[in-house]
């Protein structure tokens, strides 16, 4: 399970990786394109011709705008384009709104003739203005932005129609770059423009004056955010053949095709999208890529929330208008009808855009727990996070990059620079916060609500454009940090256990030292005070026995236990002929007796039983005494664990035709008993007794599909490491057990060679002044993660009891590190 979560994040990533960096190709693609395609055609060329553009509608719906309405209708009265008019709705107001337009352009009641192709609330009145002829004003009661906007297609009296929200400041020359399509395309039924925002600009009377960045820094992250959202993702998508969005703050549409269409839909939070993409049901499917366009260049303005509350309520309808707009339009998902559209767009929406968060709260989490729990590699995961932020980063600067191909509004280096540095940080803080709004706007949505949410203007170069920034925003930024660094900090403070260990480890053939790489980890996380580093154990070092770096062997001394307390034998089995230059002794067992070395020796053995005596804790792992430590050395063992060895050792296999885990001398041993040639396969359990015999348990035939389980405290956990076969002289110490479960043919085959199918996996008395666990345990080659984070053995036990883990990783932290973690703590309690 695991394994394939891990695969499945991992392709997820994989996949919105290469999505945006595709995008951000075509964007780039889209940029020359444009640029080449504007060469000759400035806008006063289309302006001079005059009669040859087409006349425009301009439809501003208002709803308790009345800081920003004055400032943008003067701005769309001094557009440079040869015909267009005004129509701004004031959809029931309850605040100044009508009232400001009335004494800014001296509006008076006249009769009202207008074309209700589509509906809309009751109009109370509609206005002329005594000052600009093409001013038009109609106050109606409240239906909401999309009755409003159908309130001023039924107005408008030109075949074009540009859909403005009243807080939009339109660029002089932007309908005249903007209407470029319509003229050049009659099958072309919506082109929209880019929207950069007004926060930090200077503007009077309707007129960008001064380009700046706002001083807040909620709004700084919202430029970038506009930025790579209309540089990168919709003309991404247009030059990959199909935006699915134009915003409501700036779109230029026939009037006919939204006439036909329906208009806009009254019943939905994201209408702008929502029109869209049901004008796409129009649309042959060879048409998708031209008919609905953007463009980069024809530039509008408006005003970010500098709160976190209205930006919180902007974010969560916009989620509820997606989810909203996908879920009305989900056949055109995956069909080819729509083209690209319906077989990459809607797809990469549905998987990316309206179920992104979650997939992203739960990367968070995952990432986080198997990062902890050491299921992935630390480094790796530190790098996975760093190239997260770093893609992320790029694809930010990506768009400033464009910004400044297309538009350069930020020439001063101060701004360019602070746009680079929030582009670094905006992924720490920013962008949880957001997804945050974004979650809580989709749970919203599955739970039917559909309001439209308050959206509070400051106003265009008020004073208000310095409003306070939110404290909220860096309490949340301290916060997150504060918990990253809390878990090494506790741990950093935490007291050292009074437990001064000792690790003998004498099967170490390799220098990775994975003999003895688990007991090392929890001796650090525990911080047991290291053997010789100062904070943390070092797999290399901290341990008495065979070294592969010098290929030298160290004896245990009575010095080594000396001011100790605690001695932990990880292996003592020894190591073979060809990883090391010398023998002390050889070992007359089989053909083993030329090959191994290692075992207990006389000296060793006498200065443990020293340091019991004395009050020495000791504890001991899978053939601590076991060959080769001759037979007298090994009763003297047992006898400090209350154990004796029935002389059986064995492991799980997973195919026994594999020479590589199958010994040469255990094939021939097999054959001499059983008077055939060896043909074994499949997984099984292989068992071997010191005299040399063999027995060999095949899987479905002598044993289940799960051999060997380990039964401790009502749990059950599938054991694959080796382990010796224990008799206990005190049945009482017995605190968990092994399982073999055999079919009737392997009970058969253990009765032949004497051999039980329960016997004690832990053994220890309630002093914990001994301890011995009958399986390989010390010995993992997982990745364990990093061992200075505080409560992390609590964490991963709540993992391996929820099954989110592999078995094996389950059993080191459900039964093994309480096991060590007890002996290390166990002075507490003396």
């Amino acid at each position: 399970m695991v394994d394939v979560l891990n695969i499945l994040v991992l392709l997820y990533f994989v996949t919105l990786t290469a999505g945006y960096i595709a995008l951000f190709v075509a964007a780039v693609v889209g940029v020359i394109h444009v640029r080449r395609d504007l060469e000759g055609s400035a806008p006063e060329s289309i302006s001079a011709r005059g009669r040859a553009t087409l006349p425009i509608s301009i439809l501003c719906p208002a709803f308790n705008e009345e800081k920003t309405v004055v400032e943008s209708v003067r701005a769309l009265l001094q557009l440079r384009y040869p015909q267009h008019e005004v129509v701004v709705v004031n959809d029931g107001s309850k605040d100044k709104t009508m009232h400001v337009l009335r004494q800014a352009f001296a509006l008076e009641p006249v009769p009202f003739d207008i074309r209700f192709d589509l509906p809309c609330k009751p109009i109370r009145s509609v206005y002329r203005s005594g000052l600009y002829k093409k001013l038009v004003v109609i106050d109606k009661e409240n239906g909401g932005k999309s009755d409003g906007l159908n309130c001023g297609v039924n107005a408008a009296r030109y075949p074009l129609v540009c859909a403005i929200d009243a807080d939009t400041l339109i660029l002089p020359d932007a309908l005249l770059r903007l209407v470029r399509p319509f003229l050049s395309d009659v099958d072309v039924v919506g082109v929209g423009g880019t929207i950069c925002l007004a926060n930090g600009c200077k503007i009077e009377k309707g007129e960008l004056v001064e380009m700046g960045l706002p001083k807040s820094w909620l709004a700084r992250y919202q430029v970038v955010e506009y930025l790579r959202a209309f540089l990168v993702g919709r003309l991404g998508w247009d030059r990959m053949g199909g935006n699915l969005i134009i915003s409501g703050a700036f779109g230029l549409f026939r009037r006919s095709a939204v006439v036909a269409a329906g208009g806009y839909a009254h019943d939905s939070i994201g209408e702008d999208m929502e029109l869209v993409t049901r004008l796409r049901h129009q649309v042959p499917s060879w048409l998708q890529g031209r008919a609905i366009q953007h463009l980069p260049d024809p530039v509008s303005f408006t005003e970010a929330p500098e709160t976190l509350k209205i930006l919180g309520n902007q974010r969560d309808r916009w989620q509820r208008g997606l989810a909203d707009t996908l879920w009305r339009h989900r056949r055109m998902a995956f069909n080819p009808r729509y083209g690209s559209v319906g077989v990459v767009v809607m797809p990469f929406y549905v998987f990316f855009e309206l179920f992104g968060p979650v997939v992203e709260l739960f990367g968070y989490f995952w990432f986080f727990i198997t990062a902890v729990a050491g299921v992935i590699d630390p480094w790796f995961a530190g790098i996975f996070l760093l190239l997260a932020v770093l893609i992320g980063f790029l694809l930010s600067l990506g768009s400033i990059f464009l910004e400044e191909l297309t538009l350069s509004f930020y020439r001063n280096r101060g701004d360019l620079l602070r746009l680079i540095v929030v582009a670094l940080v905006e992924n720490i803080g920013y962008r949880q916060m957001v997804l945050w709004f974004r979650l809580r706007g989709l749970y919203k949505y599955l739970r039917g609500e559909k309001k439209w949410g308050r959206m509070t203007r400051m106003g265009f170069g008020g004073p208000a454009a310095q409003a306070r920034q939110s404290r909220l925003l860096p309490i949340l930024v301290t916060a997150l940090i504060a918990g990253l660094v809390a878990m090494p900090v506790v741990w950093l403070v935490k007291p050292r256990p009074a437990a001064l260990p000792v690790v003998l480890s004498k099967t170490v053939p390799f220098e990775n030292s994975r003999e003895h790489a688990r007991m090392m980890w929890l001796l650090s996380q525990a911080k047991a005070k290291p053997m010789t580093s100062k904070v943390l154990w070092d797999n290399a070092t901290d341990y008495v026995g065979y070294d592969p770096a010098t290929r030298k062997y160290r004896q245990l001394a009575a010095a080594d236990l000396s001011g100790k307390n605690l001695l932990l034998i990880a292996d003592s089995y020894g190591v073979y002929r060809d990883d090391f230059d010398a023998f002390p002794r050889p070992v007359a067992h089989l053909e083993l007796s030329q090959r191994i070395y290692g075992g207990m020796y006389p000296q060793e053995v006498e200065a443990i039983e020293q340091f019991v005596q004395r009050g020495g804790r000791i504890y001991g792992e899978f053939n601590t005494y076991a060959t080769p430590t001759p037979y007298a050395l090994r009763l003297r063992l047992e006898k400090l664990f209350n154990l004796q060895w029935s002389g059986w050792a064995g492991r799980r296999v997973d195919n026994f035709a594999d020479d590589r885990e199958i010994a040469q001398w255990v094939q021939k041993r097999w054959a001499e008993e059983t008077g055939r040639p060896y043909d074994l396969v499949g997984p099984g359990i292989l068992l071997i007794h010191e005299d040399g015999r063999v027995c060999c348990l095949q899987q479905d035939l002598d044993i289940t599909a799960d051999p060997l389980t380990l039964h401790a405290a009502g749990r059950k956990i599938p054991f694959t490491y080796w382990f010796d076969i224990n008799l206990p002289t005190e049945p009482t110490e017995v605190r968990a057990e092994f399982t073999i479960n055999s079919m009737p043919p392997g009970d058969e085959l253990m009765r032949k060679f004497g051999i039980s199918k329960r016997f004690p996996a832990i053994v220890h008395d309630d002093g914990c002044q001994h301890m011995y666990v009958a399986g390989d345990m010390a010995d993992g080659q997982e990745t364990l993660g990093l061992p200075w984070l505080w409560g992390v053995p609590t964490l991963r036990r709540g993992m391996a009891s929820l099954g989110i883990m592999p078995e094996e990783t389950r059993l080191l932290w459900q039964i093994y590190a309480p096991l060590l973690l007890k002996m290390i703590e166990a002075d507490k309690r003396q």
